[in-house]
């Protein structure tokens, strides 16, 4: 009998510390606290600066939710080409992203992984046959700077290329070069076929054809897909872009490099980039600016830490 009484009162011990309002329990609301506004960014892709803000202390029972953590301005200074590439160098080289996955056990984790990168080079008439070469002389530059290996291993990336103008023309899948000076050499092969710009079926190509399993292309849990396009203009041509751009975005990134495009041209491009568009769009001027773009680069590719694939984020 008196175990019996001990317990009960015990239990109304506890139920009395885990009411509302006891004391060793608070119900009241708290307000999110945020940090003050970092500087604004350098300009980037067509002219946008970019603000950001953290989180100090998260809402809790009711308080006032968090205010907007990021503001992008558009502005009218286009980048510089240097700037342009440090942003290239730090939102495109760096592959400090992680994706989900679950674990044998159930547990849901967090890891870096290579890439399924697929590289679209715009042929259409408005670029010119020299053009073209510096084009291709840009992504081959690209392909060696990345974080990672490119190989057949389940922890290198891989990568593929097609081009297009009146049509689109598949150059070399996942599974075709495994080896870096393999796709380098490949991309320096890519001819030029010149006609109008249907981008609309290039992207509809990437992702019906390109972006599948026969193509070489990974699971979603071993690998992450990007897509860089390289254009110079509006699409006049086949799909709707933007309609194709949509489909595409929900199995893949999409990036964008635009070269001679002006402020008043940027709204398909920007359209078209996944989000948020400052960290997916990059622009040079003019194609002369490739040379000075790969130079920095180079430059800024080499302060770009690379995560071990399959590792966690710091």
């Amino acid at each position: 009998m008196g175990r019996s009484s001990t317990l009960l009162d015990l239990t109304l011990v506890l139920l009395q510390i885990l009411t509302p309002g006891a004391l060793f329990f608070q119900n009241d609301p708290v307000d999110c606290l945020v940090t003050n506004w970092s500087e604004w960014s350098q300009p980037r892709a067509f002219g946008m600066v970019e603000r950001h803000r953290k989180v100090l202390r998260p809402t809790e029972n009711g308080g006032v939710h968090c205010p907007r953590l990021s503001e992008i301005v558009p502005i009218r200074e286009h980048p510089t080409v240097n700037q342009t590439a440090k942003h290239f160098a730090q939102a495109f080289v760096s592959n400090r992203r992680q994706m989900t996955y679950t674990a044998s056990g159930g547990r849901a984790s967090m890891r870096i992984l290579p890439r399924d990168l697929l590289i679209i080079i715009d042929s259409s008439g408005s670029v010119s046959p020299s053009e073209y070469e510096q084009s291709k002389q840009a992504m081959a530059e690209v392909v060696k700077l990345i974080c990672g290996d490119i190989g057949p291993s389940f922890q290198d990336n891989r990568v593929a290329a097609i081009h297009y103008s009146d049509f689109v023309y598949e150059d070399f899948a996942f599974n075709k070069s495994f080896l870096v000076e393999e796709v380098v050499n490949n991309i320096y092969k890519i001819t030029k076929h010149s006609g109008s710009t249907c981008t609309g079926d290039a992207f509809n190509y990437a992702r019906v054809v390109m972006l599948q399993p026969e193509k070489g292309m990974r699971p979603n849990s071993q690998s992450i897909k990007d897509v860089l396009i390289l254009t110079d203009g509006y699409s006049n041509c086949g799909s709707k872009v933007r309609i194709a751009s949509e489909r595409l975005k929900r199995v893949a990134n999409v990036y964008a490099l635009a070269i001679g495009m002006w402020q008043k041209q940027r709204f398909e491009i920007e359209s078209y980039t996944s989000k948020p568009t400052a960290d997916h769009l990059f622009s040079l001027k003019y194609f002369s600016d490739i040379p000075t773009f790969l130079d920095g680069l180079r430059l800024y590719s080499n302060d770009v830490y690379c995560v071990p694939f399959f590792g966690h984020q710091f």
